[in-house]
């Protein structure tokens, strides 16, 4: 698997490629799987409307739609309290918090389920999300970048290549 690679072009603000070509080390390499999955979905930028943002703009440093993304996939990739993207447990008094919180869990989950769903046609059909959360969205990799685009640069001994490779097809990569 060295010598394939994918090409997420539209991702960021610059392509990024995806390499299996170096020696271990630790990351979320996997997380470019879930921001091309919502991307081409819209499914953040969807919800974004609906939520106020009540900040002072000239003290704005991260937009609202980037700080969106980031919980929602950081409880795709099982940061916080949903490991299992339950939402079982609320921790709040308040009602809206509460809904917000749930809605968060509700994004993550969709993306999960939309992933799985793609990958159908193969070994991960029935993937639990703490099974594709290892497979495919913990995955150590270097991240380069350049002027023109990221590269991250990840392990040739990953045992979940070939299934890493067909899930980044399935949510829009292109060979390169």
């Amino acid at each position: 698997m060295s010598s394939e690679g994918v090409l997420f072009a539209d991702s960021l603000s610059k392509p990024v490629a995806v390499r299996f070509d170096t020696e271990a080390m630790t990351s979320d390499g996997g997380a470019v799987l879930l921001g091309a999955l919502d991307r081409g979905l819209g499914l953040t930028r969807e919800v974004l409307p609906a939520l106020q943002d009540e900040r002072d703009p000239s003290r704005v440093t991260h937009c609202q739609l980037a700080m969106l993304r980031q919980r929602v996939y950081g409880l795709a990739l099982g940061y916080e309290e949903l490991k299992q993207l339950e939402v079982d447990r609320t921790s709040c008094h308040r009602f809206c918090a509460n809904a917000f919180r749930v809605l968060l869990a509700t994004l993550a989950y969709v993306l999960v389920q939309e992933l799985r769903w793609r990958l159908r046609r193969t070994s991960l059909r029935c993937a639990q999300a703490s099974t594709l959360r290892e497979r495919l969205f913990k995955m150590a990799a270097r991240v380069e970048e350049s002027v023109r685009r990221f590269v991250l640069h990840c392990p040739v001994d990953f045992p979940w290549a070939r299934e890493w490779h067909h899930a980044a097809l399935a949510v829009g990569a292109v060979p390169g």
